[in-house]
């Protein structure tokens, strides 16, 4: 609803399946809006962002944010995911996906990226609180 008064041109909408309480703390909201924020800003026209709530089994529980925009660079991809290394002349060029990153791997999460033709799809891998901790 927030997104949706400050960004009229944008269509936000939020699907789940179940819900279920997550390991998270205060910090969950501040990702998400990163994610969400992301999505708008980076669309050079009029973004359709889903947010989608999900289990993945009886430990995960998935928050993804998908839009239609122009994706995020494989660079941007690999540097956040730590695949590829961070240098002076080689870096990330925000900071949204870095404070997701680190809010959820503050509380033992995971920050994945979907592979998607058009536009981007950002996941926050949260463990479910009501289950045990097994992969």
């Amino acid at each position: 609803e927030q997104f949706s008064k400050q960004h009229p041109e944008a269509t936000v909408s939020v699907s789940a399946d179940e819900s279920t309480e997550v390991v998270a703390d205060e910090l969950l909201e501040t990702a998400i809006d990163n994610l969400i924020e992301n999505a708008i800003e980076h669309h050079p026209g009029e973004p359709t962002v889903e947010i989608e709530l999900s289990a993945v089994n009886e430990t995960w529980f998935d928050i993804t944010v998908r839009d239609d925009g122009p994706g995020i660079p494989e660079r941007e991809r690999a540097i956040i995911s730590g695949d590829r290394e961070i240098t002076q002349l080689d870096h990330s060029r925000g900071l949204g996906l870095w404070v997701s990153r680190w809010v959820v791997r503050g509380v033992d999460g995971r920050l994945l990226f979907g592979d998607r033709k058009t536009g981007a799809e950002v996941t926050l891998r949260l463990r479910r609180a009501d289950r045990g901790t097994s992969e």
